[in-house]
């Protein structure tokens, strides 16, 4: 008698600890999936760096080393001097810069990847090109290239974004 009190109670133990479990992972995997969420993230990630970008550009004057050290890391600029490039911090995306507004950012496609895009005249001759990308898509993927939304790893690749 005093064994099988035992096993009962190791066996609803045991069924606890299971049950548990499972609620507690399909919980948190439905918390991530939430399409308010990811949508959530995403707006809050471009408004951030549009304005730090936008914060920045209303100082009457634009220096290459203020440019580099206060825009981050993940977003990409480019600096024409009369339609030729002078400057730039990445080279995964070459933009042309007469074909990206100056009036607000836009959504544009480069490569299989979607970035948001605005210009603005610095100078007479210069132009800068800013470019926050949002989902960074690779034509072949394997281990190493992997397509994926630059905010959240739970946004599906599959999601169509539109401005």
């Amino acid at each position: 008698m005093f064994k099988q009190q035992h096993v009962r109670l190791l066996v609803i133990v045991s069924l606890t600890i299971w049950i548990v479990s499972i609620v507690h992972f399909y919980s948190n995997s439905f918390k991530n999936n939430n399409p308010y969420q990811l949508q959530y993230a995403l707006q809050e990630d471009i408004t951030n760096k549009t304005g730090v970008i936008d914060k920045l550009l209303k100082a009457s004057v634009i220096n290459l080393n203020t440019l580099r050290k206060s825009i981050p890391n993940d977003v990409f600029y480019y600096v024409y001097q009369k339609d030729k490039i002078i400057y730039w911090n990445t080279n995964k995306f070459l933009p042309n810069s007469l074909k990206i507004s100056k009036c607000n950012y836009e959504l544009i496609t480069l490569n299989n990847s979607q970035l948001f895009a605005k210009r603005f005249d610095l100078d007479n001759e210069r132009t800068l090109v800013i470019l926050i990308p949002l989902f960074i898509g690779y034509p072949i993927e394997n281990e190493f290239l992997q397509s994926h939304f630059i905010v959240n790893e739970y946004i599906p690749n599959t999601t169509i974004l539109s401005s």
